[in-house]
């Protein structure tokens, strides 16, 4: 497995790399340390100065005493946008998981890693972590924000292939939107809209725990929070109520010329949330070759799309098949 670290060298990317390293030493995984020196900036130096500047600010940054992992990390650092950068090099290690800084909005174009984020999910090739807070070891406590999509067998097994919840118990949380709700409320009344909803909701935390029977290596870790609310508002709720320090979803990257790259629901949690955020892109290659898919009987396994929307009556199926090896490719730095 590879992971990939992105910094530019600012006080918040220390969050990204402490955490990357470890777990690089968790997974038993090659890191690789990535530096971008942008196209244009007004300091001065030549373009081989600031190429050499950055190599030696990272080469410090790799060994100790600032460095104090068991895993030595490779560093690149090469020319360009830092999102085409992380990019270029994430292809070319076969990365697993792409680790960035926090994500905010810059007015500086792909300045900012919430830039570099909304891209590396256009590209839908590995999870991304956003590394937010201070690295003080492993995840404490995970809210995994499911639906009942098949993306959502993605998520649970990004999420368990990563390690993040081993030997501790962790929190799903599912938005339920009853379609009929007002419908019922206008014919049957207060009453019949209660019990259609309390019904409706039930179903809904059956249709999570199925599906991570089916998926989980170990089900009965998560606990099962299904609140009546709309996706990001949902989220955001059981962030308050959990406290937890990781926060994992599903993204759907829109397309290059619409509002937002990043997916409505993924960019509120991502952007409001103080804790790490682990986004799982739709067709996440990362996600589906890392862990093994369990043996079912009779059973289609669900895979696919976002991980964010209504809730529906049973469990769409899932066409099996994998996308093409990445085969990774060394550089030279």
């Amino acid at each position: 497995m590879n992971i990939l670290c992105a910094t530019d060298f600012l006080p918040k990317s220390e969050a990204a790399i402490e955490r990357s390293a470890f777990l690089a030493d968790l997974l038993t995984a090659e890191l690789a340390l990535v530096h971008a020196v942008a196209p244009s900036t007004p300091d001065g130096h030549t373009l081989e100065e600031r190429l050499q500047n950055a190599r030696s600010r990272l080469v410090r940054r790799a060994n100790p005493p600032e460095w104090r992992w068991k895993s030595a990390p490779e560093i690149a650092v090469q020319f360009g946008r830092p999102s085409r950068v992380v990019l270029d090099q994430a292809h070319r290690r076969g990365s697993r998981l792409v680790v960035v800084g926090p994500h905010r909005n810059s007015r500086i174009p792909d300045a900012a890693s919430g830039t570099i984020t909304e891209k590396v999910l256009v590209a839908a090739t590995c999870p991304l972590l956003i590394a937010q807070q201070q690295m003080r070891g492993p995840y404490r406590e995970v809210l995994v924000a499911l639906d009942d999509t098949p993306h959502s067998a993605d998520v649970v097994r990004a999420v368990e292939a990563l390690h993040l919840t081993d030997e501790r118990p962790a929190t799903v949380i599912h938005a339920h939107e009853p379609p009929h709700a007002a419908m019922m409320s206008t014919i049957g009344g207060a009453t019949a809209a209660d019990t259609y909803v309390a019904t409706s909701r039930a179903q809904a935390h059956a249709g999570i725990r199925d599906l991570l029977q089916l998926h989980s290596c170990d089900a009965d870790r998560y606990r099962i929070m299904v609140i009546d609310r709309r996706p990001a508002s949902a989220i955001l709720e059981a962030i308050q109520r959990v406290q937890p320090d990781l926060v994992v979803l599903g993204a759907r990257a829109r397309g290059r010329f619409s509002r937002a790259l990043l997916g409505s629901v993924a960019s509120a949690v991502a952007s409001a949330a103080q804790c790490d955020v682990l986004l799982v892109p739709d067709r996440s290659a990362g996600a589906r070759r890392v862990l093994p898919q369990k043996t079912l009987r009779n059973q289609t396994t669900p895979s696919g799309a976002a991980a964010t929307g209504r809730s529906r009556t049973g469990l769409p199926h899932y066409l099996a098949g994998k996308p093409p090896d990445m085969l990774p490719e060394r550089t030279e730095s």
